[in-house]
């Protein structure tokens, strides 16, 4: 399981040294203001929410200036680049990991299909998204908080998430696996769709683990 935190690290600062970068490229604008992770908000304050989950969403950066008034998404070229790795999380739940953004995390999981009570994912991503910014004055610049969950899509008896990350550390990837399988899922593939589909079935990965 080190190894598999080891890997995680690598995934997630890949993305966050470009959006470091994109922070300090945007800071150099004149007289321009950088809103860091904000929650989308209706004019109340509250977050807005939205999709089959009801849940919230950030923006990656928003820019305020005398010429400027824009959002910026941060996202990598392309995914880091890794051999396949697969590990028995539980006894009762496999996982496959291959090369995937943090910021736009593809997962492909067998033994949802049919399920419509989502609470343990929706009480994951409510932790981790902060709606009320407490992290915020604990932090210099990234708050430590996943940015979207999107709503699930099942596919041939696989159910499919897209989790963006945002500047969440791993142990909010860790706690997204586990949510899942207290869901009942059995096996969890973790990468690019192309990645994801080759040669097999997530079940099958799972029985070859």
């Amino acid at each position: 399981m080190e190894n598999v935190q080891e890997l995680l690290h690598q995934v997630r600062n890949y993305y966050l040294d470009d959006f470091h970068e994109m922070i300090k490229e945007k800071r150099r604008l004149p007289n321009s203001k950088i809103i860091v992770e904000p929650a989308l908000r209706q004019t109340n304050g509250k977050v807005g929410r939205q999709g089959q989950l009801n849940l919230p969403l950030r923006m990656d950066l928003v820019i305020r200036s005398t010429t400027v008034n824009d959002s910026v998404t941060v996202g990598t070229d392309k995914p880091l680049d890794f051999d396949l790795v697969t590990v028995d999380w539980t006894p009762n739940l496999g996982i496959c990991l291959a090369p995937f953004r943090w910021e736009d995390c593809r997962v492909w999981v067998d033994g949802l299909a049919g399920r419509t009570d989502w609470l343990p994912l929706i009480d994951w991503y409510e932790k981790w998204f902060d709606e009320f910014d407490l992290k915020s004055p604990l932090k210099k610049e990234l708050q430590e908080v996943v940015h979207r969950l999107a709503d699930p899509q099942v596919r041939g008896g696989v159910t499919m998430w897209v989790v963006d990350f945002g500047s969440a550390p791993i142990t909010a990837f860790e706690e997204f696996v586990d949510a899942l399988a207290s869901l009942g899922a059995v096996s969890i593939q973790v990468g690019e769709e192309k990645k994801a589909e080759q040669d097999t079935s997530a079940k099958e990965l799972h029985q070859a683990v």
